[in-house]
């Protein structure tokens, strides 16, 4: 599903691509996915494909109207957590829901939330701020096998929000449609 979101400067996202390959290499297989187009990112809405290409000129115009509003700034990576939907453990890296993110999530919805019809669960009353970690296959073994191989970093590390970006993370083709800087 594609979506609204806020992605991260190159030293940040090469950051966390050089634990996802230290894991890759550990476990010997590519169970998380680094590509080039799949950003690191938080996601504040997510759309329905086809709502999203009948609006893609009120989202990028909204995108830019945020993004001049704002200037780049650091995000504080605090721990791991799970949630689970069927048969997939969802891993994420936790964040606390700091005001310039409040605002931009705020400032997304107010622009755009008259054209999400997909899900309230990124609404700013339902939010749980995450960075999902991209597991190929997140079943129960492979996503605790990942969990105990970053639960050994070192956490309250840093990372450098710099755009408002409108993006797809599918794992095997992920795209950014379109982002502006912050």
């Amino acid at each position: 599903m594609p979506g609204i979101t806020l992605i991260f400067n190159d030293k940040s996202t090469k950051k966390l691509e050089k634990e996802y390959r230290k894991i890759n290499k550990k476990v010997g297989k590519n169970i998380l996915s680094i590509k080039k187009d799949l950003k690191p990112h938080i996601t504040l809405m997510y759309f329905q494909k086809e709502k999203g290409k009948k609006n893609l000129e009120k989202i990028n115009n909204a995108i830019s109207k945020i993004a001049k509003k704002y200037k780049s700034y650091k995000l504080i990576v605090n721990g791991l957590a799970i949630f689970i939907r069927g048969d997939n453990y969802i891993l994420y890296f936790t964040t606390p829901y700091n005001n310039v993110l409040q605002n931009i999530h705020n400032d997304v919805w107010k622009e755009l939330g008259n054209i999400n019809t997909y899900s309230n669960h990124y609404s700013p009353l339902q939010f749980t701020p995450h960075i999902t970690i991209p597991i190929f296959k997140s079943n129960k073994t492979n996503t605790f096998k990942i969990m105990s191989e970053l639960s050994k970093i070192k956490f309250d590390f840093e990372l450098d929000v710099s755009a408002l970006a409108y993006l797809t993370g599918n794992l095997n083709t992920p795209e950014v449609y379109f982002k502006k800087k912050l």
